[in-house]
């Protein structure tokens, strides 16, 4: 218990409350107009509903425009811009209330569509200047807390409902003008190293993450509409049932990242995403029932989920290795999956109108999305024993870099302060960065851990080798040198 406790305390240390919450928001207000609103078009006749394709046609020209402005701007984006977009979005949502059709309507969708990449380029900028644990642990908890808040909305009456889907963008806007405003606190000690732009560094996303982000997105939309169109509203509660799954399986990785001083190796990031969605498309063939078919439904927006957050860290990443404009990197990885949820909307609509039923060749072409996700996001050196092969994937990519290797002396040092200390693994772990003259931050985030368990961990390392700072430290692990 104690130790699931501490777990839990490095995770609630590292978040950035104002961010999480102008995130969740955002998640919330999203997915209640994709797929919780009353008045969206009803999808029961098969058909895919219209007001979708102009929703992602109008993202997708917004991202791809942005994507070619941004490149080209000599300044970041501007704070006003961001809220201006969203007030604009409020007034848009609030207009989709009372008038859901008509030409008004479909304006204002469009202008959801355009207006949505430059709310989330704001987020992914002060997402960029955190520090990677807190930038992980910030995303982890803006999704579960942000799905819980989506199956909080479900619940509600579509009244109450209507009445607050306007007011969540005005609600981001008052947060983040009260975030920027409030008094900063005392700086903390900078770590040793400062990450510096490359020379070299890259201008666009590889091919294959690009190609995955668009896979994951034909997959979303292929569960998205055409198995739920056969029961009609009454499965609107899918979302509720998608963010108890996603809620779990994003519990578990957190806390694998937490017990094992992070994640060495992204294919590990996104591992239980392509498990869900392989899981939930081959059950869905078998499913006949609402409930069945919403369960199955749940696992592969589940997945979705997964690697939208392992995809907005990567985002994050980008900006903060790379020096790359908030704008670029949220409009390129954007423009993938908007084409993919354009091509997976095409292919629900031709399924649904097939002449039979469209539920197993839906099970059965995910499986093969997620056969080519794999294809894109696996390495056959992996397989043949070539440990070389994940320092070739660019630092943007790995959630978290693993240390550098001890030398023999090292080893041998560290060996000899376990053995005559009693000092337990992660002991050693802190140890051997403290010998290397890394302060408490540089720690935190190499070792992916509070500041306070950092703290924790060098009180006990003092009190069971007997000194009481940092030099009297030094001098032990000299002696044992020489």
């Amino acid at each position: 218990m104690e130790k699931i406790k501490s777990l839990f305390g490095d995770f609630k240390e590292g978040i950035d409350g104002p961010l999480m919450a102008c995130s969740c928001l955002l998640l919330c207000w999203l997915f209640t107009l994709m797929y919780g609103s009353e008045n969206a078009p009803d999808t029961a006749s098969g058909l895919l509903p219209v007001w979708v394709i102009f929703f992602l046609v109008a993202g997708l020209v917004s991202v791809l425009v942005g994507d070619r402005i941004s490149r080209r701007a000599d300044r970041p984006l501007p704070l006003a811009l961001s809220h201006t977009a969203l007030v604009a979005m409020a007034m848009a949502s609030l207009a989709i209330v009372l008038q859901p059709e008509g030409i008004l309507a479909i304006v204002c969708l469009i202008a959801l569509g355009l207006l949505l990449p430059i709310a989330m380029a704001q987020l992914a900028e002060r997402y960029a200047v955190l520090s990677l644990r807190r930038r992980v642990t910030t995303t982890v908890a803006s999704a579960l807390i942000g799905f819980v808040a989506v199956a909080i909305m479900q619940l509600l009456p579509i009244t109450v409902a209507d009445i607050i889907e306007p007011l969540i963008p005005l609600a981001i806007v008052a947060l983040t003008a009260w975030s920027t405003r409030k008094p900063e606190a005392a700086p903390e000690e900078v770590p040793d190293e400062v990450v510096r732009p490359p020379v070299d560094a890259p201008r666009h996303y590889t091919a294959p993450f690009l190609a995955t982000v668009a896979l994951y997105g034909v997959m979303a939309a292929l569960v998205g509409w055409s198995p739920l169109a056969a029961f009609g509203p009454s499965s609107h509660w899918i979302v509720a049932a998608a963010a108890s799954v996603l809620l779990v399986a994003m519990t578990i990785t957190t806390l694998h990242m937490a017990q094992h001083g992070g994640i060495l190796d992204p294919d590990a990031a996104y591992k239980p995403a392509p498990l869900c969605a392989a899981v939930g498309f081959a059950l869905l063939a078998f499913a006949k029932s609402p409930l069945t078919t919403g369960i199955c439904c749940a696992a592969v927006f589940s997945g979705f989920g997964i690697f939208f957050v392992y995809c907005w860290i990567v985002i994050g990443n980008h900006i903060h290795a790379y020096g790359w404009r908030p704008l670029t990197a949220v409009c390129s990885a954007l423009a993938a999956l908007y084409a993919g949820l354009l091509a997976g909307c095409g292919l629900s609509w031709v399924l649904s109108n097939l002449p039979f039923e469209p539920t197993s060749s839906i099970s059965t072409i995910g499986l093969l999305f997620v056969i080519l996700v794999m294809w894109f996001t696996t390495s056959g050196r992996t397989f043949a024993g070539e440990k070389a092969a994940a320092s070739e994937k660019p630092d943007a990519y790995v959630i978290k870099q693993s240390a550098a290797p001890h030398t023999d002396d090292e080893s041998q040092t560290l060996d000899l302060l376990a053995q005559r200390y009693g000092l337990s693994h992660r002991e050693l772990e802190v140890v051997a960065l403290l010998i290397k003259g890394r302060n408490v931050p540089f720690i935190c985030d190499e070792l992916f851990i509070a500041k306070s368990t950092v703290q924790t961990h060098i009180k006990h390392i003092y009190s069971k080798m007997g000194v009481s700072g940092k030099q009297e430290l030094l001098d032990i692990v000299e002696a044992l040198e020489d």
